[in-house]
Parts: C-alpha cells; sequence; structure tokens
C-alpha cells in the first residue's frame, strides 16, 4: 500500500512499462496539485489503517484541462 512512480513507453500500439518505484516522487507533489488532492497525506493515512472512505476521499472529478510534467534538460550544462 502506497504511492508508487510509473513509467511507461508506447511504441507501435504496444505499452511497455519502463520502471515501478515504490515511493513518492517529484511527481507525487504535481499529481496532487494536478488533482486537488493531498495525495501524500492520503497515503500515509491508508497505510496506517484509514480507509478512503473513512478519509472521505472520492475520485477527483474530471478538469476542463490537462496537466503536463515536462522534462527540462540542463543542455547549457554540456559541451
Amino acid at each position: 500500500v502506497g504511492l508508487m512512480n510509473t513509467q511507461f513507453a508506447i511504441q507501435n500500439g504496444t505499452i511497455y512499462v519502463l520502471e515501478v518505484n515504490p515511493r513518492a516522487s517529484r511527481t507525487v507533489p504535481f499529481v496532487s496539485k494536478a488533482i486537488g488532492q493531498p495525495l501524500a497525506k492520503i497515503a500515509a493515512k491508508v497505510m496506517s489503517g484509514l480507509s478512503l472512505a473513512e478519509q472521505g476521499v472520492s475520485p477527483p472529478e474530471r478538469r476542463p484541462y490537462y496537466s503536463v510534467k515536462e522534462s527540462v534538460f540542463p543542455f547549457i550544462k554540456f559541451p
């Protein structure tokens, strides 16, 4: 029980799992902000035995926008 960071790739219509990290990452605050729910706090309470229903957590409503996390590479540091 807890948060996981999963990375996928799609090639020719086939989905590949590249990596699964069983821990919270820098992505968790981003997703929390995108959906308007404190995921780390919710997950910690689940791990202590409090169910999602007991916390009053329900699926987030569909937003009228998409949230995208982009990679920023430090190319200026490379010759």
